[in-house]
């Protein structure tokens, strides 16, 4: 009975949690790097209501250092970097992870239901031309708290040189740097299941061709100046010849020495 009771009591207390949970997730926001290779690391920062932490010990626990470590310590392909939780309302946990493909970090969200709805499946293919097509599907999964439509999700992904982005559907594509933005309220993931498309390109090799050439004549540029600044030495002339001694005048002789014995 004792054991029943206790069951009961834990059992109520995942509800009240769930229920907690669900009164609102305050914001999710993502900036994500993508390798060339499809590796990559991202910081993530999930907005948690001001009750969970602060009235709950259980939920404390539950996201303690400890237990975030262990969660994934357990999964393959993915490394908890670094990880924080603030403190005072509306505390915001901080994770920066890495991850060796985007497979995998499909494959680690998938284990765990809620956070897939915002995190994502990721698929991978190539169109007709060999070019890398990246999807990445939202909404997947079961969340266990309230996605309000005023409450919005920020995902930034920089794909990282040499491959460079040519076709997305973001709303936002700043091309020098490779980067795309997306936004979407927290209830449209949950009814609308978006998606983020992005196909990937690797540049020619005629562009290195011309990068190496442009980067050898601004070092011409640079150097030509410094090479006309040093002294030409002129070859040596002739010997001259010695200046004639000038003529002098005649000195006048004395009286001749009258001879004498020798003093």
């Amino acid at each position: 009975m004792t054991q029943l009771l206790r069951h009961s009591a834990a059992v109520l207390l995942a509800l009240i949690c769930t229920s907690l949970l669900s009164s609102c997730l305050e914001g999710y926001e993502e900036d994500m790097v993508i390798n060339s290779d499809l590796s990559g690391r991202a910081v993530v920062k999930v907005r948690l209501p001001d009750s969970i932490v602060s009235k709950f010990d259980a939920m404390r626990e539950e996201f303690s250092q400890k237990n975030i470590e262990r969660r994934f310590s357990s999964l393959s392909g993915l490394t908890l970097r670094s990880y924080t939780l603030s403190e005072g309302r509306y505390p915001e946990a901080t994770f920066e992870v890495a991850f060796t493909s985007l497979e995998k970090l499909g494959a680690a969200a998938a284990e765990n239901k809620p956070a897939q709805m915002l995190v994502g499946e990721f698929v991978v293919t190539k169109d007709g031309d060999g070019r890398i097509v990246v999807e990445r599907k939202l909404g997947h999964g079961a969340a266990k708290m309230e996605l309000p439509p005023d409450k919005f999700a920020q995902y930034k992904t920089h794909f990282q040189s040499p491959t460079v982005v040519s076709n997305t559907d973001s709303g936002f594509k700043d091309t020098s740097h490779n980067d795309v933005r997306y936004r979407w309220s927290l209830a449209q993931i949950a009814t609308e299941k978006p998606s983020m498309v992005n196909k990937l390109v690797k540049p020619l090799p005629w562009i290195y061709i011309i990068g190496g050439a442009v980067a050898l004549l601004i070092l011409g540029r640079i150097l030509w100046p410094m090479f006309m600044k040093k002294k030409v030495k002129m070859p040596a002339g002739p010997p001259q010849a010695e200046a004639p001694a000038q003529n002098q005048a005649p000195q006048r002789p004395g009286p001749p020495r009258r001879p004498g014995p020798p003093r």
